[in-house]
């Protein structure tokens, strides 16, 4: 597709999208994510993910009705529980998985591998795979047949087609960006452990959880104790130079309003930021200095 919005909005149309439709969107997802759900005419559900930066079984237990469809986003590349969102959505509820920021989440063997109904991710600049521009979708089932291939063929449709195809001429650039993708996922799975390790040593509480996919590691997350450390580290010296940055929500878009319903889950401790690992591998005694701020 054009764009991995193109991607998503093509998900929703394989899934049967109609107006109205309630469509799960992490709260800490990226705008695109919640346009695409806006325009099929449906309704996003914004479930609060500020405690773990991901959706789990348990904030869409919260819910107050099912919802037709989940956009489960690997955020920052970090790996999202599909198959505990499975467990607790049942079969009858369709799940788009989005590794937009994320490469290679899932081997034959992980519990999450071939959960989806949909698979989706971005080309587009600093993602994973890059090309800069450009999404896909891949399904089960022919996922194809709602795109515009053969204009003539429009005469023989119940619904427009979708018209928005890669330019074949951007194709060829694909195998290279897949390539880049790997060697770079590699070196972080490969390097990132260290650097988790040595934030835990210097009394930060690096993102971990246990038994789940390794990360591809876009961005470490690190949580900080409270409101006062959080604004310590966010606005430190060696933030800049770290690639520090803080999540945003959703819930404040212009478009949203009044278009969105926001599920709000019980408060959390302490907030979370974002640390470049590329950044950080190649500046320890920056990291070593950013640490010590949390305890200044």
């Amino acid at each position: 597709m054009c764009s991995g919005s193109m991607a998503l909005e093509l998900a929703l149309l394989h899934l049967g999208v109609e107006p109205g439709w309630r469509i799960v969107v992490p709260s800490n997802s990226c705008p695109q994510v919640a346009a695409a759900v806006l325009r099929c005419g449906s309704i996003p559900i914004i479930v609060d993910t500020s405690d773990t930066l991901l959706l789990t079984g348990r904030a869409l237990q919260c819910l107050d009705e099912p919802p037709h469809a989940v956009i489960a986003v690997h955020a920052w590349g970090l790996p999202c529980a599909l198959a505990e969102l499975r467990q607790a959505l049942g079969s009858r509820v369709g799940i788009i998985e989005d590794a937009a920021q994320a490469w290679g989440m899932h081997t034959p063997d992980n519990a999450g591998a071939g959960t989806a109904d949909v698979v989706v991710t971005s080309m587009g600049p600093d993602k994973p795979l890059c090309i800069d521009g450009g999404g896909a979708a891949f399904a089960g089932a022919d996922i194809c047949a709602h795109i515009d291939t053969w204009s003539p063929g429009q005469r023989e449709r119940d619904r427009p087609a979708f018209a928005v195809a890669l330019s074949k001429y951007a194709l060829p650039h694909i195998p290279a960006a897949v390539e880049r993708a790997e060697v770079r996922t590699e070196h972080l799975r490969r390097r990132v452990p260290q650097l988790v390790c040595q934030l835990s040593e210097l009394g930060l509480a690096p993102w971990s959880v246990d038994g789940a996919p390794p990360p591809s590691w876009g961005f470490v997350p690190v949580r900080a104790r409270d409101q006062a450390e959080f604004e310590r580290l966010r606005f430190a010296p060696e933030a800049a130079e770290l690639g520090v940055c803080a999540p945003a929500s959703l819930e404040d878009l212009p478009m949203l309003r009044d278009r969105a319903v926001t599920v709000r889950l019980p408060a959390t401790q302490g907030r979370w930021l974002l640390v470049d690992p590329i950044s950080a591998l190649a500046n320890p005694g920056a990291v070593e200095r950013w640490t010590k701020r949390a305890r200044a």
